[in-house]
């Protein structure tokens, strides 16, 4: 990729050397992950030496190849980059599954030896609500509030919050103002405190009557023509290699900018 004999023109060595620094990003987040992973101790460390030498060695052949085959290579190290993290995740939830049902059973031994543990059963109910047994949890935790009631102090909110959780079950969720953050019915179409329009045509019909239709239709006219100033500029000046990302990043921000500018914060629900 940056030998000569592959550059012919100024826009094929920018292609290149753009081409290799995606490479170099790309290629070191998996490295630094499985570094991690080698000074934890999850994998060996001559299995994670000799990945490191395959990023380097295709790195050391994207430099050799084509462009053609750079692009190939690029391809393949940004989709070990994306596949990384997801697996990471897998593992580590994985992982701390098989800690909490370790916690759990821990907890259940020592109710077993002393159903009088007070600590033990509430640190148990706390675990089975994380496991997603609530019902249960509300069991051992309302047996605390009537056994113990030196500790509704702490238990007591707790219980009050599981039970507002399980009359939620089945009810569709409120709507958060994505302005002033209230809590809204879920079919709401605007907001109670702050008057802010949910849905993005509402928003825009908001904003156009706040601000004026004037403003809003400069604003959308400022978003629209600097777009397409950038994106002929773009188009016309540089490789369709670099160009395409360019003028994609482009739009989407246009799209942003005109939803968030001129549509009013876009009126969506939630953050």
């Amino acid at each position: 990729m940056l030998s000569p004999t592959h550059i012919s023109n100024a826009g094929d060595a920018i292609t290149a050397v753009m081409m290799l620094t995606a490479c170099l990003i790309f290629g070191s987040l998996p490295c630094i992950r499985m570094i991690g992973w080698w000074s934890e101790g999850t994998i060996d460390g001559g299995m994670a030496m000799i990945a490191i030498m395959m990023y380097i060695g295709l790195l050391v052949s994207a430099t050799m190849l084509p462009i053609i085959y750079g692009i190939v290579i690029i391809l393949v190290i940004l989709s070990s980059a994306i596949m990384f993290p997801i697996f990471s995740q897998v593992n580590d939830t994985a992982q701390l599954r098989s800690i909490d049902k370790d916690r759990l059973e821990k907890y259940s031994e020592a109710l077993d030896r002393n159903p009088m543990d007070h600590a033990a059963r509430l640190a148990y109910a706390e675990a089975l609500k994380k496991e997603g047994d609530i019902h249960e949890a509300l069991k051992h935790m309302e047996w605390l509030l009537e056994t113990v009631p030196s500790l509704s102090f702490r238990v007591r909110p707790q219980v009050e919050s599981w039970r507002r959780e399980l009359e939620r079950v089945g009810v569709p969720n409120p709507i958060i103002c994505h302005r002033c953050h209230a809590e809204n019915a879920w079919n709401a179409e605007g907001c109670e405190q702050c008057g802010a329009a949910f849905g993005t045509v509402r928003g825009m019909k908001q904003s156009v009557h706040n601000d004026g239709g004037p403003k809003a239709v400069i604003r959308g006219w400022l978003v629209a023509s600097t777009s397409v100033i950038v994106v002929m500029f773009v188009l016309f000046s540089m490789p369709t290699i670099i160009a395409g990302p360019i003028i994609l990043a482009t739009v989407l921000v246009a799209i942003w900018l005109f939803l968030k500018w001129v549509g009013g914060d876009m009126g969506t629900v939630g953050d």
